[in-house]
């Protein structure tokens, strides 16, 4: 799996030592809840943007909040989404499990949830969870030469 990532890091002009050490990250250690805007762009050169309640590695939390980590793959898991009537449903079902895979640079927004945001309550019920507001992840474009 890392051989892969390298390959596509190089391929794409990413930074192999971010791109890796943040697969490395995701796979072990305390897992905490967040609050995520990722913004994704699209085929048609739109962006798509979406939010989440999952659950992610603490200590790469940490690192892409003081911008030590600015790119490379993050797993969200347990992914929790909102339907129209604002009740709390998970991602994971017969055919989907509950785990999405993001690039760290489309994340545009990550918030630390107190509690467990619950499959079955209202959004509105979950807002006084969220203990840490986060600026805006701002990740600097590298440019290949």
């Amino acid at each position: 799996m890392l051989a892969g990532l390298l390959f596509l890091s190089l391929l794409f002009g990413c930074n192999p030592g971010d791109e890796i050490r943040a697969a490395k990250e995701f796979q072990d250690g305390k897992k905490i809840w967040v609050f995520a805007q990722v913004n994704v762009p699209e085929e048609n050169n739109t962006i798509e943007d979406y939010y989440y309640f999952a659950q992610i590695n603490e200590s790469l939390y940490k690192k892409i909040k003081n911008q030590q980590i600015k790119q490379g793959f993050i797993v969200f898991q347990n992914v929790r989404y909102w339907t129209s009537d604002d009740t709390i449903k998970s991602i994971g079902d017969e055919l989907y499990d509950d785990e999405m895979l993001f690039r760290i640079e489309d994340i545009r927004k990550l918030d630390l949830v107190k509690k467990e945001p619950r499959v079955g309550f209202k959004y509105g019920e979950q807002q006084e969870q969220v203990t840490e507001k986060t600026a805006p992840v701002k990740i600097q474009k590298t440019t290949s030469n």
